[in-house]
């Protein structure tokens, strides 16, 4: 034996680079004894091996083939086809068989048979052939001989196969089938000859289809059960079973019927119904189709009042059809049949005496037949067959009607209107029926009559699309009324498609006697009828015209334009007004106005025109006239219209004036040089300027626009100008959408009347958005732009000048407010760069004027000339800072080098210079000459100044900043301070600070170096520009020794000696790998020194691993006599973890050491899921698997040993869990330790990747329960499920569990020595696991699980592939019975079972649901009986948890029931109802357990202990009962109220109702509703409130009718369990008088409407009440809508009661409703609406409350809006001493300009407790010192904008909060985790309390407090007040921060090295006492890094004693380090991590 161990982990490409251990004779030993060896063969490529090259014994000589016999018994034959014999069964796969059926050429795939030995074939010649499925040939597979004997198999069966399931060929030996007229299958032969019929059992549908295929009557078929016929009395075959995927029956599997032996237990024979899916319309004649269909002779004739008649082909009438089971599916298919329509509804008739018989008792169609024939027909016998309903079958065939007339002769049935009749509109609307001739039968009767009929006639007519139905008088000008109903869906091209009712003189009733007519131009589609057909008198008349006078007036004139006279305003609308201006010419958009009535128009001709705003003429709205002395307009206002707010054309048509609410058109506006604007005359005349209040952006940007000077334009305020003394125009208000300021809004200034409050000016500032560079000459820009002939010049110092047009020099620029926008204008208006930065320059003697005060830019202009800009002013301006503006334009420099003549500033470096590397690293300025300028001081050098320098010098792309001492060789320093920012192409773009000798000063004295080679782009320099020295020299190689040693070497290979092996790195030992050419990859070791290489020549060799050569890497040499290596270790390599090459250079062995690891922490390991041995990495704090590589028994021993599981071990595998991640690659132990840290371990993946798909390592410890699973083959894992391990193929599996139930678990418990009672359970199929039994099958009295029967292949025909695991749970206590117990009644009466193990509910399919079974449900659960069984449509809501339940009716325990735990019904149970048990007994029991409370919102919340999860209460019928109820159960006191918030979608339902009398003590005495009893309504309602403690409310939901929201009438149904709105239909003050007394809400009573609250459902639709009533019951309702559909959109009943504490909402306008919302009625429009809570406060609350007489002090608060309401008001501001709301001030328009739209409503709390200051408070200090807002309302905690913040403000917030004075205000950037919560805190600073400041409650800075900074408060008391003063403190996550003073910014600390020693000193340096521990945070990515390192002995008393790391000394990995974090005072920890 040479070689003891050679291990590979398979992606080598020669054995030599595998790991080898020799054997040493009488050293080493094979523990096994056993030699290694291959079986090549499992992925064999080429079918047979090279001849020569024999395979392994394994496999079967390549000499043998198989032959499969008609039974399918597999041979194994020889060349010469001499058969060998059989093969033996056992262990014979689907697998094995396909390569069979593969080599035969039979097919594809096929299914492995048993079959008993035969006579035939006496020698069985292989006792086991085992294929993967994947050979070619069955000579690739394994083959074990057997051996005569000696050999034995087992089962003594013999391998066969099936071959035919995916069969290639189609069909195989003769065998046909034949199917009858009923359908029956015969098998016969070739010759027709009938062999016989097929036996039921088992016949499916799959079946039935393959037949229906082969008998080419249709691709699918369904199967059907036929008893034996005489005709056929041999049955032949006992089962024939298909896919469904067979092409012929013949590759179906079949089992012949032996007479005398076979038995068909049903005695039922195998039938087919082919036509479901029906291909052709008919069938073959001659191959009758089966005689469940009608026979194609057959035909359907429909009569004219729609009787089917069946007929035949000479159109003999058969009979009708009995009407019973009669569908729409069936009747479509008679209307397709007949030509008639695509589809038709079903209707029933009575039996006529023309048709005496019924020839058809029962014809079914699904629909999609072409032809009635292919239908399920039942014939009708005489005296024998019943038609229980008496009725027969007729159609509807025009509902879907596909061509406007059926063909002549063949009638449309008669409930449609005969085709000869006609509609006629008349001019009042009123439609006639007429005949051809146009003469007239008679109109129509009202009732029924619907908008959808109405539309139809409308299109039929011509007149329009669509229609509104109306309702007319009878006219004495038609008598006679023709029709009783036309019902049209609006569908039908023609009225004769509609269903009609004659009316019948004498009998027929019109109940309404009111006439149908229809209004055609709500969607007129031509705007003028045609003349003749005159348009319904609901429009107006044709000839009458509008007119708009300059007032806006509008007119109604005739042809002649005379004028009939002015519109009543009453009702006049937006949409009126648009179709107005429209008419007109003047725009497409209106506004409605209101004007007083004028003397000019004395007459009012019209008292109402109603336009819906679609009409393209006023012809086509509604109206009516005004009659004088009659009609009375209320308003006395006239209609008006302002047709200019989306003007259309920008000047409207001479002598048709603009209203007067809009400019004339004869003015024009002038921009003056200061931005003034004026309004001029046409010949340019001033009429004067415009009053600055109200001026917007929006009219300032049509006046820039409206003068051509830009697109957009900002609003300014000036004073008034002496030049321009009057003022034209109070008020100019433009959208900004106005092409023209003629179209903006102007009220005049009336001199001596008009005052304009600010006494500003209005002006603009036009070049915001300027969209050419230079205005128009003469048309000066405003003065708050540059004059355009001024220019700016950059200095050689970055100074900006001022010039003029000669370039002569005007002056400097003040620094003051100097940007970094205005800058990068200034350089790309000098041309020297896109972008520039900001710089400040002290004043200059050269430049002795400064000319600019201010110059601002937005960066986006094109030139400085379109920036703003303030002209100095000497002796008045001052320039605070005496600071001039400079630019640095070279951050984004364009071209490396500037133009010539227009020097770079001097920030830049001089172009002149360079800069060399020396061999040091050191780098040197020199001039054009190389001569040496001198060096850089190293302060302030960076990697980004170190990258600029190594790519100018040719050395590399990117480089790493090095200090250096001083040298003699360079004495002098040139520059103090060379910046850059690492994207300049060339130094000469950095910023540069000369070095002046005698003043400047290198604080460091060090010098700035490179290290160019991190990134080196080549990898050997140019020679003569050596590598900086920081690299080995290039003359150095490395060497690797065998035992892994690294070994410097020179040219010559003479060694220089080892490197020391501190610092050494993976990185560096990878480098290493590949420089010796071994790997791509490696891994640093250390070894002791060695006598051999007693040289140490490298004190330190550090690479980042991205060197292409050892000699880019950083090296330290070891000095003999100075240097010391601290470890005294070398520095080696282990090269194989990622080997490249294909064999190492012989002689150059690879290492074949590893590194041993330690153990660090007692409890690391564990035993976990299954067995797996779990490590846990406490650093990372995950836990995961130890890979299995060489994974073994001395393994598992010392882990068992280890955790106290005793002794013996075994060491196993389980496939790889991917839920965990591996946490050791290998764990190694020589069986003897005491500890699994004695052991190694691989904590890197050794096997070059195999670990990731290697099995987990397991141990199975002598004292785990599961010890029987090896000795016994079976066992249970942790979950339950029950494991099979196959000891042949040393694999474990699950079982199926098909059939499993409590007898086979109750044999596996007691076999296993677990005891008690078990239960059967299951859990889903876990497919990590292959299945190793397909079933287990006990009596239940076995002793030994192998006594039961158990399936070792799948009998479920592939379903165990997708069935539950089998899971047994042992030694169990007896279910109970309450919600915990696995079956209860759930939502609607769903019997419902409870998954114990997935924790899940469940819904029972109603697969063979009886009355039985109900009645056992109901009995076990103590409803009673008797119990009836229903279904209802599945609720997919739930999974399925059992899939069958079937009783006998007499068990008195539902588990002595059977019950379906997977689909046998194949799918079926997917779609099927869900079981309903209705039981005598029924309340809905109280199934809630205890666990309920209410949350800090009121909530509700219930507990589900079975779930294990929470959720709310849906509101339904929730009432202060309820809540008493629930405030007294949890101990809450006091009067309760029940309210609702909207529902919070985070949590689940967890109860649908809770329904109390109030008098309960417990609430489980309620009852509760544990399903949704409102239909899917809870999924939306409100979660139920309650509100403990408070005072009560008045009692308003005892009954069925009380007044909700707004005081809408509400009627709650307790059928639906809904509540809704009632019907305004009829409502009047009579009806509300009862309902108001009936709720004793006292009298008078007032009747209002609402709009309608599409919330709530209509649960009324009326209710009618003579007044006298003393209950509402007594009145009449209406349960449907009697208004034909009206209801839907009628406003909602409201009830004003005298007793309702809302009773100032009509007096008064106002009143706050339930949800505490203040609410306003506008009585003009007659509408509620909610106020903007737009500066709504306190002092508005309290004013409000008083006014209403609710005390107390109030709170003013916001909800979300509600926009089911309009705004009614935008804003009510109080002083708060007001005795009456309308003394304050109201806003009633938007002045947020659109904000209001989106912002909260304001809501009042009257007569609370004031607020309390403390974390409940509203205002505190959060992270970092944010000042944070809790909103109570909406249970959220927010930022504060930083918008106006400043110490005033923080003072005030510091002081409120008890953290002492001084404050300082600061920002920070905003925290995206939190919302914004308050937009701006406003103080003077003497406030006690910050209830006293004023809040921004919504963003006034119109968006840019999205991403301005949050508000920052530092107190003079807060315990971080270190953080200012020295820099550090905690924040409350415990992360360290530093606070850069000079930066103005906190950042985190790098946790490099952070460790107890440093968080010991930094909380002893705090102030925060005890000891302390070093702890990780992951990094904060919004804050930067203010220190890369804080480094402690530990005995410091200041923090700053420490070392500090100010730069990244981790080479970038800090930048994803963890963040350092300090736990002070805390209890010393008990072990460390090292």
């Amino acid at each position: 034996m040479s070689v003891l161990h050679l291990a590979c982990t398979g992606k080598e490409a020669d054995c030599n680079q595998c790991h080898k251990e020799d054997f040493i004779i009488g050293i080493s030993v094979c523990p096994s004894n056993m030699e290694a060896g291959v079986d090549c063969f499992g992925g064999m490529v080429t079918p047979s091996p090279t001849p020569g090259n024999l395979a392994s014994s394994t496999k079967m000589p390549i000499t043998s083939h198989v032959q499969v016999e008609p039974d399918g018994r597999v041979l194994i034959t020889g060349n010469s086809l001499s058969i060998f014999g059989t093969i033996c069964g056992d262990g014979w796969s689907d697998e094995s068989a396909s390569v069979v059926c593969r080599n035969a050429g039979l097919s594809n795939t096929g299914t492995a048979i048993m079959l008993p030995p035969s006579s035939v074939y006496r020698t069985m010649s292989v006792l086991h052939l085992a294929c993967t499925g994947k050979e070619a040939d069955c000579n690739q597979c394994h083959k074990e001989d057997f051996i005569i004997g000696i050999s034995v198999c087992p089962s003594n069966m013999e391998a066969g196969v099936d071959c035919f399931g995916g069969m290639l060929t189609p069909s195989p030996t003769p065998g046909h089938v034949q199917v009858e007229p009923d359908g029956r299958v015969l098998i016969t032969g070739n010759s027709l000859s009938i062999f016989g019929t097929i036996c039921g059992d088992g016949w499916s549908d799959e079946s039935a289809s393959v037949v229906c295929r082969n008998a080419g009557l249709s691709n699918t078929g369904t199967a059907i059960m036929l008893p034996p016929s005489s005709v056929y009395r041999t049955m032949s075959v006992l089962h024939l079973a298909c896919t469904g995927k067979e092409a012929d029956c013949n590759q179906c599997h079949k089992e012949d019927f032996i007479i005398g032996i076979s038995v068909c237990p049903s005695n039922m024979e195998a039938g087919v119904d082919c036509f479901g899916g029906m291909v052709t319309p008919s069938p073959t004649p001659g191959n009758l189709a089966s005689s469940t269909k009608m026979p194609i002779t057959s035909h359907v004739q429909v009569e004219p009042d729609g009787r089917v008649l069946i007929t035949g082909n000479s159109l003999s009438i058969f009979g009708t059809i009995c009407g019973d089971g009669w569908s729409d599916e069936s009747a479509s298919v008679v209307c397709r049949n007949a030509g008639l329509s695509n589809t038709g509804t079903a209707i029933m008739l009575p039996p006529s005496s023309v048709y005496r018989t019924m020839s058809v008792l029962h014809l079914a169609c699904t629909g999609k037949e072409a032809d009635c024939n292919q239908c399920h027909k039942e014939d009708f016998i005489i005296g024998i067959s019943v038609c229980p309903s008496n009725m027969e079958a007729g159609v509807d065939c025009f509902g879907g009607m596909v061509t406007p007339s059926p063909t002549p002769g063949n009638l449309a049935s008669s409930t449609k209107m005969p085709i000869t009749s006609h509609v006629q509109v008349e001019p009042d609307g009123r439609v006639l029926i007429t005949g051809n001739s146009l003469s007239i039968f008679g109109t129509i009767c009202g009732d029924g009559w619907s908008d959808e009929s109405a539309s139809v006639v409308c299109r039929n007519a011509g007149l329009s699309n669509t229609g509104t139905a109306i309702m007319l008088p009878p006219s004495s000008v038609y008598r006679t009324m023709s029709v009783l109903h036309l019902a049209c869906t609006g569908k039908e091209a023609d009225c004769n498609q509609c269903h009609k009712e004659d009316f019948i003189i004498g009998i027929s009733v019109c109940p309404s006697n009111m006439e149908a007519g229809v209004d055609c131009f709500g969607g007129m589609v031509t705007p003028s009828p045609t003349p003749g057909n005159l348009a319904s008198s609901t429009k107006m008349p044709i000839t009458s015209h509008v007119q708009v006078e300059p007032d806006g007036r509008v007119l109604i004139t005739g042809n002649s334009l005379s004028i009939f006279g002015t519109i009543c305003g009453d009702g006049w609308s937006d949409e009126s007004a648009s179709v107005v201006c429209r008419n007109a010419g003047l725009s497409n958009t209106g506004t409605a106005i209101m004007l007083p009535p004028s003397s000019v128009y004395r007459t009012m001709s019209v008292l109402h025109l109603a336009c819906t705003g679609k009409e393209a003429d006023c012809n086509q709205c509604h109206k009516e006239d005004f009659i004088i002395g009659i009609s009375v307009c209320p308003s006395n206002m006239e209609a008006g219209v302002d047709c200019f707010g989306g003007m259309v054309t920008p000047s409207p048509t001479p002598g048709n004036l603009a209203s007067s609410t809009k400019m004339p058109i004869t003015s024009h506006v002038q921009v003056e040089p200061d931005g003034r604007v004026l309004i001029t005359g046409n010949s340019l005349s001033i009429f004067g300027t415009i009053c600055g209040d109200g001026w917007s952006d929006e009219s300032a940007s049509v006046v820039c626009r409206n003068a051509g000077l830009s697109n957009t334009g900002t609003a300014i305020m000036l004073p008034p100008s002496s030049v321009y003394r009057t003022m034209s125009v109070l008020h100019l208000a433009c959208t900004g959408k106005e092409a023209d300021c003629n179209q903006c809004h102007k009220e005049d200034f009336i001199i001596g009347i008009s005052v304009c409050p600010s006494n500003m000016e209005a002006g603009v500032d036009c070049f915001g958005g300027m969209l050419t560079p230079s205005p128009t000459p003469g048309n000066l820009a405003s003065s708050t732009k540059m004059p355009i002939t001024s220019h700016v010049q950059v200095e050689p110092d970055g100074r900006v000048l001022i010039t003029g047009n000669s370039l002569s020099i005007f002056g400097t620029i003040c620094g003051d407010g100097w940007s970094d926008e205005s800058a990068s204008v200034v350089c790309r208006n000098a041309g020297l760069s896109n972008t520039g930065t900001a710089i400040m320059l002290p004043p200059s003697s050269v430049y002795r004027t400064m000319s600019v005060l201010h110059l601002a830019c937005t960066g986006k202009e094109a030139d400085c000339n379109q920036c703003h800009k303030e002209d100095f002013i000497i002796g008045i301006s001052i320039c605070p800072s005496n600071m001039e503006a400079g630019v640095d334009c070279f951050g984004g420099m364009l071209t490396p080098s500037p133009t010539p003549g227009n020097l770079a500033s001097s920030t830049k470096m001089p172009i002149t210079s360079h800069v060399q590397v020396e061999p040091d690293g050191r780098v040197l300025i020199t001039g054009n000459s190389l001569s040496i300028f001198g060096t850089i001081c190293g302060d302030g050098w960076s990697d980004e100044s170190a990258s600029v320098v190594c790519r100018n010098a040719g050395l590399s792309n990117t480089g790493t900043a090095i200090m250096l001492p001083p040298s003699s060789v360079y004495r002098t320093m040139s520059v103090l301070h060379l910046a850059c920012t690492g994207k300049e192409a060339d130094c000469n773009q950095c910023h540069k600070e000369d070095f002046i000798i005698g003043i400047s000063v290198c604080p460091s004295n060090m010098e700035a170096g490179v290290d160019c080679f991190g990134g080196m782009l080549t990898p050997s320099p140019t020679p003569g520009n050596l590598a900086s020295s920081t690299k080995m020299p290039i003359t150095s190689h490395v060497q690797v020794e065998p035992d892994g040693r690294v070994l410097i070497t020179g040219n010559s290979l003479s060694i220089f000696g080892t490197i020391c092996g501190d610092g050494w790195s993976d990185e560096s030992a990878s480098v290493v790998c590949r420089n010796a050419g071994l790997s791509n990859t490696g891994t640093a070791i250390m070894l002791p020194p060695s006598s051999v290489y007693r040289t140490m020549s490298v004190l330190h060799l550090a690479c980042t691993g991205k060197e292409a050569d050892c000699n880019q890497c950083h090296k330290e040499d070891f000095i003999i006599g100075i240097s010391v290596c601290p470890s005294n270790m070398e520095a080696g390599v282990d090269c194989f973890g990622g080997m490249v090459t294909p064999s190492p250079t012989p002689g150059n062995l690879a290492s074949s050491t590893k590194m041993p690891i330690t153990n660090n922490r007692t409890e690391e390991v564990y035993i976990g899921p299954n067995g797996r041995v779990m490590v846990f990495d406490k650093v990372k704090g995950i836990e995961g698997t130890v890979c299995s590589n060489a994974w073994d028994d001395r393994d598992a021993e010392v882990v068992c040993r280890y955790l106290g599981l005793g002794s013996p071990a075994v060491a196993e595998t389980l496939p790889r869990d991917f839920g965990f991640n591996r946490t050791a690659f290998g764990i190694h132990c020589l069986g003897n330790e005491t500890d699994i840290s004695q052991c190694s371990a691989d904590t890197y993946d050794v096997t070059m990747g195999a670990c990731d798909q290697m099995g987990d390592a397991v141990a199975r410890c002598a004292m785990m329960p599961v010890t029987n699973n090896i000795t016994h083959d079976v066992y249970i894992d942790p979950s339950g499920r029950v494991m099979m391990f196959d000891k042949a193929k040393r694999t474990e599996g699950t079982v199926c569990s098909n059939a499993w139930d409590d007898r086979d678990a109750e044999v596996l418990c007691r076999y296993l020595g677990l005891g008690g009672p078990a239960s059967a359970e299951t859990l889903p199929r876990d497919f990590r696991f292959n299945r190793t039994a397909f079933g287990i099958h006990c009596l239940g009295n076995e002793t030994d699980l192998w006594q039961c029967k158990g399936d070792n292949y799948d009998v479920t025909m592939g379903a165990c592939n997708y069935m539950d695991d089998a899971v047994a749970r042992c030694g169990i206590t007896p279910k109970t019975n309450n919600r915990t117990e696995e079956v209860y009644i759930g939502p609607n009466g769903r019997v419902m079972v409870f998954d114990k193990v997935k924790g899940i509910e469940g819904t029972v399919c109603s697969n063979a649901w009886d009355d039985r079974d109900a009645e056992v449900v109901c009995r076990y659960l103590g409803l009673g009986s008797p119990a009836v069984a229903e279904t209802l449509p599945r609720d997919f809501g739930f999974n399925r948890t059992a899939f069958g339940i079937h009783c006998l009716g007499n068990e008195t325990d539902i588990s002595q029931c059977s019950a379906d735990t997977y689909d046998v019904t194949m799918g079926a149970c997917d779609q099927m109802g869900d079981a309903v048990a209705r039981c005598a007994m029924m309340p809905v029991t109280n199934n809630i357990t205890h666990d309920v409370y209410i949350d800090p919102s009121g909530r509700v919340m219930m507990f589900d202990k079975a779930k294990r999860t929470e959720g709310t209460v849906c509101s339904n019928a929730w009432d202060d009962r309820d809540a008493e109820v629930l405030c007294r159960y949890l101990g809450l006191g006091g009067p309760a109220s029940a309210e609702t918030l909207p529902r919070d979608f985070r949590f689940n339902r967890t109860a649908f109702g809770i329904h109390c009398l109030g008098n309960e003590t417990d609430l489980w005495q309620c009852k509760g509703d544990n399903y949704d009893v409102t239909m899917g309504a809870c999924n939306y309602m409100d979660d139920a409130v309650a509100r403990c403690g408070i005072t009560p409310k008045t009692n308003n939901r005892t009954e069925e009718v009380y007044i909700g929201p707004n005081g809408r009438v509400m009627v709650f149904d307790k059928v639906k369990g809904i509540e809704g709105t009632v019907c305004s239909n009829a409502w009047d003050d009579r009806d509300a008088e009862v309902v108001c007394r009936y709720l004793g809400l006292g009298s008078p009573a007032v009747a209002e409407t609402l709009p309608r609250d599409f919330g709530f459902n209509r649960t009324a639709f009326g209710i009618h009440c003579l007044g006298n009533e003393t209950d509402i019951s007594q009145c009449s309702a209406d349960t449907y809508d009697v208004t034909m559909g009206a209801c839907d959109q009628m406003g909602d009943a409201v009830a004003r009661c005298a007793m309702m504490p809302v009773t100032n909402n009509i007096t008064h306008d106002v009143y706050i409703d339930p949800s505490g919302r203040v609410m306003m009625f506008d009585k003009a429009k007659r509408t509620e609406g909610t106020v903007c809570s737009n500066a709504w406060d306190d002092r508005d609350a309290e004013v409000l409350c008083r006014y209403l007489g609710l005390g107390g002090p109030a709170s003013a608060e916001t909800l979300p809006r509600d926009f089911r309401f309009n705004r009614t008001a935008f804003g009510i501001h109080c002083l708060g001493n007001e005795t009456d709301l309308w003394q304050c001030k109201g806003d009633n328009y938007d002045v947020t300009m659109g904000a209001c739209n989106y912002m909260d409503d304001a809501v009042a709390r009257c007569g609370i407790t004031p607020k309390t200051n403390n974390r409940t408070e509203e205002v505190y200090i959060g992270p970092n010192g944010r000042v944070m807002v809790f909103d109570k309302v909406k249970g959220i905690e927010g930022t504060v904008c930083s918008n106006a913040w400043d110490d005033r403000d923080a003072e005030v917030v510091c002081r409120y909060l008890g953290l002492g004075s001084p404050a300082v205000a600061e920002t920070l950037p905003r925290d995206f985790g939190f919302n914004r919560t308050a937009f701006g805190i406003h103080c003077l600073g003497n406030e006690t309390d910050i209830s006293q400041c004023s809040a921004d409650t919504y963003d006034v800075t119109m968006g840019a407090c999205d991403q301005m900074g949050d508000a920052v408060a530092r107190c003079a008391m807060m315990p971080v007040t270190n953080n200012i003063t020295h820099d550090v403190y905690i924040d409350p996550s415990g992360r360290v921060m530093m606070f850069d003073k000079a930066k103005r910014t906190e950042g985190t600390v790098c946790s490099n090295a952070w460790d107890d020693r440093d968080a010991e000193v930094l909380c002893r340096y705090l102030g925060l006492g005890g000891p302390a521990s070093a702890e990780t945070l992951p990094r904060d990515f919004r804050f930067n890094r203010t220190a890369f390192g804080i480094h402690c002995l530990g005995n410091e008393t200041d923090l700053w004693q420490c070392k500090g790391d100010n730069y990244d000394v981790t080479m970038g990995a800090c930048n994803y380090m963890d963040d350092a974090v300090a736990r002070c005072g805390i209890t010393p920890k008990t072990s460390m991590i090292h």
